[in-house]
């Protein structure tokens, strides 16, 4: 029922329902990334910074299309220069990765510490508190610092993320 709705009102023009249809195909059970990539298309063209996001995703991940670090990139710093903290953090993880541009721990330690830093709980929350983590952990792009990396250890598998549950067995297990 929702879907017809946020159908008629994309059809109409208005940018939210198109990235709304646009999450429903991409993150749906019956996942249709032809029809996510289509409304993303149309909200980032609407000028709606969270479809310019989730656009940009599909080209980081290449789904639906082939994979384009360099257009994820610059997708995501459109988004960034109209707010989306989504954004801040897709971008973060192209720096830490060194997806489409050198490898800068340095860059994205700095944006995921703005999410951070804004008290950011959505969907991407436990990964960016364990990327941070490893970052802190290993000092890279900064300073060596293992309390705070366990600070967002805990933080991370609060949510139930595994990795992060792992990474503070390992830490107290060797007494680091």
């Amino acid at each position: 029922e929702a879907a017809v709705w946020f159908k008629k009102a994309a059809q109409g023009g208005h940018p939210g329902a198109m990235c709304e249809l646009g999450e429903l195909a991409y993150f749906g059970e019956e996942k249709d990334f032809a029809e996510a990539f289509h409304w993303f298309s149309m909200a980032d063209a609407s000028g709606s910074s969270l479809g310019t996001t989730l656009l940009g995703l599909m080209y980081d991940i290449g789904q639906h299309v082939q994979q384009d670090c360099a257009k994820a990139k610059e997708l995501y710093e459109k988004a960034l220069s109209a707010g989306n903290l989504e954004a801040r953090f897709y971008l973060a993880n192209i720096y830490r990765f060194g997806r489409g541009v050198p490898q800068d721990y340095e860059k994205a330690r700095s944006l995921y510490e703005d999410v951070i830093s804004v008290g950011y709980e959505g969907y991407n929350a436990p990964y960016l508190y364990y990327q941070m983590a490893e970052l802190c952990r290993r000092g890279k792009g900064g300073p060596k610092d293992t309390n705070r990396a366990v600070a967002l250890y805990e933080r991370a598998a609060g949510y139930g993320y595994p990795d992060a549950m792992q990474a503070l067995a390992d830490l107290y297990r060797s007494g680091d």
